[in-house]
């Protein structure tokens, strides 16, 4: 008799199943809750996954894009055994698979505003028709009976104390035009907590191409102040084109006397005395290497090197 007993039981569940099934509503209800709603923030995983009758499986959910939390709180492995989670519901139940309800159970379970679900474990139903389950609509929760073959969430685990990265705060932290990843050139992404450093060429304060101009908007190299290069904007000054232009040995400013600031654009004249073809100090001797008075071409000095002659040295020697 023990064996035809044992037999029966798994009939009539079949039967009440069939029974269940066949009464208005009650099929519509189960598809209607198993249903995956769309999450309403970016970066959190909404895929929960489909465990098999009876069995359960992890859902990682994780954080929205940018967000930093310090800490977490997970409920009761069984959320209809979880005091506080029947209080927020109104009866003991556990949650639909529903994204956006588990960011509010969140908020609320924890009382921190800034709190988001960050893994829930999925089950599914096996025990005919004696669970609730409840999920957020309309500013409000809703409970319904739950029958077997109802995907749930069993318990959640929330993450708290939560903000935004400097580069996915909503803010123009550094003042500097553009607002977060990807707009400010400092951000290498969303979780990025710093949204000032490192700048990009054209707001650095640096002459980057060395054409005399410096970031935007001066440079019209610059097509924004988180343009990354300089170049292409107006002319290189020829004291500061890394050329050298008249040929003497010396490139650009200060190197060569000639020019007196990285935006001189002549780096010809003025020539320096060691290279201007006149025998400055009246020695017999012109310029750069000839007369030792001359370290180089860009000396201006060319006194101190060989005596003068009797007849060139301004004396009346006899």
């Amino acid at each position: 008799m023990a064996k035809i007993e044992y037999a029966k039981k798994p009939f009539a569940v079949i039967v009440l199943s069939l029974l269940l099934l066949s009464q208005p509503g009650v099929s519509s209800m189960i598809t209607a809750i198993s249903v995956n709603a769309q999450s309403a923030t970016s970066g959190q995983n909404e895929q929960y996954p489909h465990p098999s009758q009876c069995n359960g499986a992890n859902w990682n959910i994780g954080t929205p894009d940018g967000l930093v939390c310090t800490s977490s709180v997970t409920t009761a492995s069984a959320l209809e055994k979880d005091a506080q989670a029947t209080s927020i519901f109104g009866s003991s139940s556990r949650l639909k698979p529903d994204l956006a309800s588990l960011n509010q159970f969140c908020k609320q379970y924890t009382g921190d505003n800034t709190s988001y679900a960050t893994y829930g474990r999925v089950h599914n139903y096996c025990n005919r028709c004696d669970q609730r389950i409840a999920w957020w609509s309309t500013n409000t929760w809703n409970v319904q009976q739950a029958c077997y073959g109802t995907l749930n969430v069993q318990n959640v685990r929330c993450a708290t104390g939560c903000s935004y990265a400097a580069c996915n705060d909503g803010l123009d932290n550094d003042g500097d035009g553009a607002t977060d990843y990807p707009a400010d050139f400092s951000c290498s992404g969303p979780t990025d907590n710093d949204e000032t450093n490192p700048k990009a060429q054209c707001q650095d304060g640096i002459d980057n191409d060395g054409n005399g101009y410096t970031d935007y908007p001066s440079d019209t190299g610059c097509s924004s102040r988180q343009d990354n290069t300089e170049s292409g904007g107006q002319q290189l000054y020829q004291c500061n084109d890394g050329l050298d232009n008249d040929g003497d040995g010396a490139t650009d400013y200060p190197n060569d006397f000639s020019c007196s600031s990285a935006t001189d654009n002549d780096e010809t004249n003025p020539k320096a005395q060691c290279q201007d073809g006149i025998d400055n100090d009246g020695n017999g001797y012109t310029d750069y290497p000839s007369d030792t008075g001359c370290s180089s071409r860009q000396d201006n000095t060319e006194s101190g090197g060989q005596q003068l002659y009797q007849c060139n040295d301004g004396l009346d020697n006899d």
